[in-house]
């Protein structure tokens, strides 16, 4: 069996998607997803990590991150834990999943559906696989057809 509890305070929606594993597992953990508005400065991100930890969430999702490859190793460094990262541009988009210290999968991969806003990232913990998919879409018509329809094909696959 798998728990989820989600934390109030976040807004945004985010998806999270566990493949099929053993009845007799057990596995909780806690799950944010906050719309971060830009967090290219040091400042902002510790406030980010600090409130995580303050309510103990094991695996954050964050949009809108303005992350670049140039900060990737901070982010890293910062968190302490795993992160995976896709990049939009430095004034726009970004999404990424964030799994605590305490919460590390035995082994993990990500892949960017949509660059900066589409970020697949499957991951094992304890024998049980898991996918975690964030999504960040486009307020612009078209862009956003699009998107759900590669978001559709996605999900579709499961």
């Amino acid at each position: 069996m798998i728990s989820f509890r989600v934390c109030g305070f976040f807004s945004f929606v985010f998806l999270s998607f566990v493949s099929l594993f053993p009845a007799d597992t057990m596995c909780e953990f806690e799950l944010g997803s906050l719309n971060l508005n830009g967090a290219r400065e040091a400042v902002k991100r510790a406030s980010l990590f600090s409130l995580s930890q303050a309510k103990k969430l094991d695996v954050l999702f964050i949009q809108e991150t303005h992350s670049t490859p140039e900060l990737e190793a901070d982010w890293k460094k910062e968190w302490g834990g795993q992160v995976h990262l896709s990049h939009g541009s430095s004034t726009s988009s970004g999404v990424g999943v964030l799994f605590s210290r305490g919460f590390l999968p035995v082994s993990s991969s990500s892949e960017e559906v949509i660059p900066g806003r589409l970020l697949k990232v499957s991951a094992v913990f304890e024998d049980v696989p898991m996918v975690f998919i964030n999504v960040y879409a486009p307020t612009v018509g078209r862009q956003r057809v699009e998107f759900f329809s590669v978001l559709s094909d996605v999900l579709s696959s499961f």
